[in-house]
């Protein structure tokens, strides 16, 4: 891989210097000679297309050094045994890849999509219709109807009830309702 840098760089510096000399030919020559206005535009067209390849030229030196340096580096990880990073370096060339949906089905069957505004208009709608809510105004209120609960039966679960145990959904623990006493028990039943 060495050997290729070397022959690319070589012939790059070569290119380069034969442009600057046929550049260079070229002024002196419009210099020292009167030259006619066709013959001058074609001596300019010839140092511009000579200095866009000289530019051509250094920029793949610059990429066949970088990828140079690369591929050492991953060739480095392997010889080390370290297949993650090597992967993941030979991984950062790949470009990334982004999926987009670019056609999605109309609601109910009614066709697909194609249009980013319809598309747009549709995933709207859908969301609207999944995040609505559609439930009963006090659903609690609906199942606490049933028999009234006794006075004697808060009194026989609270005596039952063991200390030390962890309190429910409500924070409330076993002890602070037997802290509460007679008040407490009233306001359960």
């Amino acid at each position: 891989m060495k050997l290729v840098v070397v022959v690319v760089a070589v012939v790059a510096v070569v290119i380069v210097v034969v442009v600057v000399v046929v550049v260079v030919v070229v002024v002196v020559v419009q210099l020292a000679v009167s030259v006619p206005a066709a013959e001058a535009a074609v001596a300019e067209a010839v140092i511009v297309v000579a200095v866009i390849i000289a530019v051509i030229v250094v920029i793949v030196l610059v990429v066949v050094v970088w990828l140079n340096s690369k591929c050492d580096e991953i060739e480095l990880l392997s010889q080390r045994n370290d297949l993650t990073a090597m992967l993941q370096k030979i991984k950062s060339f790949q470009p990334k890849q982004t999926v987009t949906a670019s056609c999605i089905k109309g609601k109910d069957g009614g066709g697909i999509l194609f249009e980013k505004e319809k598309i747009v208009l549709r995933w709207t709608e859908y969301f609207e219709e999944l995040f609505s809510d559609q439930r009963c105004a006090n659903l609690i209120q609906e199942h606490l109807q049933g028999p009234e609960i006794l006075r004697n039966e808060v009194e026989k679960c609270l005596k039952d009830m063991k200390y030390g145990k962890a309190a429910g959904i409500d924070n409330i623990s076993c002890e602070m309702l037997k802290a509460l006493g007679d008040f407490g028990i009233d306001m359960l039943t």
